[in-house]
């Protein structure tokens, strides 16, 4: 099973990917959504993991963020932000670069700032 490392070193990966892309001019903005839940995904892993918890589906992840007291603020934006994915992949929604401004990128924030509330401190985020 990755440790709350692995995890971490895959968030960055992935927040890495979605900045190099010119979020207002790309038309790859449903990969822009799609990297950044994908970097939450990762970010609420390492977490789980620090409680030896190893979600092997998104359902299963689900299920753990909303019973574990300590994500309770994390999950409402983690499920907006899974939606968004979603709609991006699945929907075929075209995403402005607004939206993701305003919408999808405020979620990763506060998930973010979230998680480095929690104990174990095993956050150290950037953003």
């Amino acid at each position: 099973m990755p440790d709350k490392e692995a995890h971490l070193k895959k968030a960055k990966h992935n927040e890495r990917f979605y900045a190099s892309l010119d979020t207002k001019g790309t038309p790859y903005k449903d990969w822009v959504v799609t990297g950044v839940f994908y970097t939450a995904l990762h970010l609420i892993d390492a977490y789980l993991a620090t409680q030896n918890i190893h979600p092997f589906s998104h359902g299963m992840r689900d299920d753990w963020v909303k019973k574990n007291r300590e994500l309770d603020k994390v999950w409402l934006d983690y499920r907006d932000l899974k939606e968004f994915r979603m709609k991006a992949s699945y929907k075929l929604y075209e995403f402005s670069f607004e939206e993701i401004k305003q919408d999808v990128l405020p979620l990763l924030d506060s998930i973010k700032n979230n998680l480095r509330g929690l104990k174990p401190a095993v956050f150290n985020l950037s953003g």
